[in-house]
């Protein structure tokens, strides 16, 4: 497994080499080679090791400390021509190991675009990340190395899935957009149903691009997801909150529903505080309520360099009927960096 690894990497990299020396009319490069990485030395100060939760940490007993990657991306970028572009990229997510536990990798993008199918729209086949949260409020949150948004966060929505996607952009000033797709609904799995599953999402740019609103929705026979974020920028400050509620058509099911809100603001020339607090529920008294909470300190030494001390908190609301658990509390000191 490793050696294949190691023979994409220098495939990768001797592809980029050449393309590197290939230049178009417009004298840019044809290929890049890119990636970013980031990580933690965490500690759990508090809680209790129980593997039914979706928190990455609740499965490590109190006490338990470590230095960890989270995500190393290795990816590259080819433009075709000037009407296909293409991207490959090769994922550890935190939880990857060979039989001898050794960290390893995953095809994570495999795709390519037509640009301008027709005006201001684009097609795209492959592995590819799904609307919902890809494009717009994760890029809103900006912090993925801190956390996932909620929908991610909770499991209610892959990343990733393979299949076909119509976006465009539309209005004045292109401030309005949109993302279609039709996908396996098996992640970056290989496909084990035909029961496909279409994802739909349109947002827009308000007050001077200073208020984002997006509406998403996605479903097949087995269910439905119904998700909207709003966002807003105010001088050096970001506010955001979104929402979502799974099988949509029955408001009464004991489906999930959450809420997430969020605020960043600069504080410095190279510094920036960060709070989010999430609501999630199953409405099934069965289990707990839970109510997640970060907070921390992005110092960034250089645009591509983070350092960012925070607090990872999950408490678990007790119901008439679920059990009992403590919260976990990790103190963290994570790390992100990219290379382009």
């Amino acid at each position: 497994m490793r050696g294949i690894h190691a023979l994409i990497y220098v495939l990768i990299l001797s592809t980029s080499s050449f393309a590197q020396e290939k230049k178009d009319s417009a004298d840019d490069p044809a290929g890049k080679v890119w990636g970013y990485a980031f990580g933690d030395f965490f500690y759990k100060a508090g809680g209790e090791a129980t593997e039914r939760f979706s928190g990455e940490y609740s499965n490590y007993k109190k006490e338990f400390n470590a230095f960890d990657f989270r995500r190393i991306y290795l990816g590259y970028d080819h433009r075709i021509s000037q009407d296909f572009d293409t991207r490959f990229v090769l994922s550890y997510e935190g939880n990857e190991v060979t039989a001898n536990g050794n960290r390893t990798a995953f095809v994570k993008d495999a795709w390519i675009r037509w640009k301008n199918v027709f005006d201001n729209s684009n097609l795209s086949i492959g592995i590819l990340p799904t609307p919902g949260y890809s494009y717009i409020s994760e890029k809103f949150w900006e912090y993925r190395s801190i956390e996932k948004t909620i929908t991610d966060f909770r499991r209610q929505e892959s990343s990733r899935d393979m299949g076909i996607m119509l976006d465009g952009t539309f209005g004045a000033k292109d401030q309005n957009g949109y993302y279609f797709m039709l996908g396996n609904g098996s992640g970056t799995n290989l496909v084990t149903s035909d029961n496909k599953i279409l994802y739909g999402e349109i947002y827009s740019n308000l007050a001077n691009n200073n208020l984002l609103l997006d509406l998403f929705i996605a479903g097949n026979d087995g269910g439905g997801l119904l998700k909207t974020f709003v966002g807003y920028k105010f001088s050096e400050t970001k506010l955001g909150v979104e929402f979502f509620k799974s099988d949509f058509t029955d408001p009464w099911n004991l489906n999930p529903l959450g809420v997430s809100v969020f605020l960043i603001s600069k504080t410095g020339k190279k510094e920036k505080i960060f709070f989010r607090y999430d609501y999630y529920t199953t409405r099934n008294n069965l289990r707990p309520r839970e109510h997640f909470v970060t907070a921390g300190l992005d110092f960034t030494p250089h645009p591509s360099v983070h350092i960012m001390p925070n607090i990872w908190l999950n408490f678990y609301q007790k119901t008439n009927r679920s059990i009992a658990k403590k919260t976990d509390v990790v103190p963290r000191l994570t790390f992100f960096y990219e290379y382009r």
